[in-house]
């Protein structure tokens, strides 16, 4: 995955956060969404095969990915978040994400595409990424 933000900033890649159990998982995830804004730049959970990019308000982030993931979601870190998503099968122009209500799941990418952009105007969400399926 190569991501591109708007400004020049440190970053922070925590692997083995997925761990296979739920509530390691579970944990691990807002604990890191808690401490996005001190971080200042790009914040991404991964493992083998799962990826998870953290993004918080006033954020526009471009990902080109070098291998395709399968599925890619985008999961409301907040109680609510409001997200533009291009790139991808379904698109979402400034949609409601909830909490309550997390439809924005199993998206893929456009035929013929190597990446999508986001941007988050409220809220925090994760732009989720699962390179294969079948391996989990």
């Amino acid at each position: 995955i190569y991501l591109k933000k708007q400004k020049d900033c440190g970053s922070l890649v925590a692997t083995g956060v997925f761990g296979g159990r739920l509530d390691h998982a579970f944990s691990a995830l807002f604990t890191l969404s808690g401490c996005r804004q001190s971080i200042g730049g790009p914040l991404i959970a991964a493992d083998q095969y799962e990826t998870l990019i953290f993004a918080g308000r006033a954020e526009k982030i471009s990902v080109r990915f070098f291998k395709k993931p399968e599925v890619i979601s985008l999961l409301p870190l907040s109680s609510a978040a409001r997200a533009t998503l291009a790139g991808c099968r379904w698109e979402l122009k400034d949609g409601l994400l909830r909490q309550s209500r997390p439809y924005a799941v199993s998206n893929r990418l456009k035929d013929g595409a190597d990446g999508l952009c986001f941007a988050a105007t409220a809220g925090r969400a994760g732009i989720y990424c699962c390179f294969s399926e079948s391996a989990l």
